[in-house]
C-alpha cells in the first residue's frame, strides 16, 4: 500500500453523459464507451487482458471502501489483485448504471457486480474512476461497497 494526496469527489452537477445514447463519430464520449465495455467484458468473459489494457505501468490508483478514500496501490499490484479476483469469482453479470463527470475532468462510472460465491448469488456495487490520457481512458481509482453508494 501506498500513500497518496486524495482530493475530496466532486462531480458537475449537470448529467453529461447517457448509456445508450447515439453518438458522432468524433464524440467525446465515444473512448469512454469502448473503455466501459472493455472492462464490463473482462468480468463477464474474464478476459483479464481488457482490464489490463486501461492501466498505465507505475501508476498508484486509489481504492475507496464505501465511497471513502482507503489506501492507494501500484498499478501492478492493482493487476494483481483484479487476476486474482477474475480467476475466484464466477461473474454472473456486470451493469452500468451511472457515469458521471468529476470536477477534475475524470469520469466516475458506478456497476452492480453479481457473481456467484459458494452456493448464492451476491453482489457487489463498483466503481472505476477513468482519466484521458491521449486518446484513451486509464483507470485512477477503484471502488467497492455491500451497498450501493449514492453518490
Amino acid at each position: 500500500m501506498h500513500e497518496c494526496h486524495y482530493e475530496p469527489i466532486e462531480f458537475i452537477y449537470e448529467p453529461v453523459y447517457i448509456t445508450g445514447r447515439p453518438f458522432v463519430s468524433d464524440s467525446r464520449w465515444e473512448r469512454i464507451d469502448e473503455a466501459l465495455a472493455d472492462i464490463r467484458s473482462a468480468w463477464i468473459s474474464g478476459r483479464f487482458d481488457l482490464i489490463e489494457r486501461h492501466v498505465q505501468p507505475g501508476r498508484l490508483i486509489a481504492v475507496l471502501t464505501d465511497g471513502d478514500y482507503d489506501y492507494a496501490v501500484s498499478s501492478q499490484d492493482y493487476l494483481a489483485m483484479t487476476e486474482d479476483a477474475m480467476a475466484d469469482l464466477n461473474t454472473i453479470s456486470f451493469v452500468w448504471n451511472k457515469v458521471r463527470e468529476r470536477s477534475d475532468g475524470t469520469i466516475m462510472a458506478f456497476a452492480d457486480h453479481s457473481y456467484w460465491s459458494v452456493d448464492r448469488a451476491r453482489t457487489v456495487y463498483v466503481s472505476y474512476t477513468l482519466a484521458k490520457e491521449g486518446t484513451d481512458y486509464f483507470i485512477t481509482e477503484v471502488g467497492s461497497s455491500l451497498n450501493p453508494v449514492n453518490w
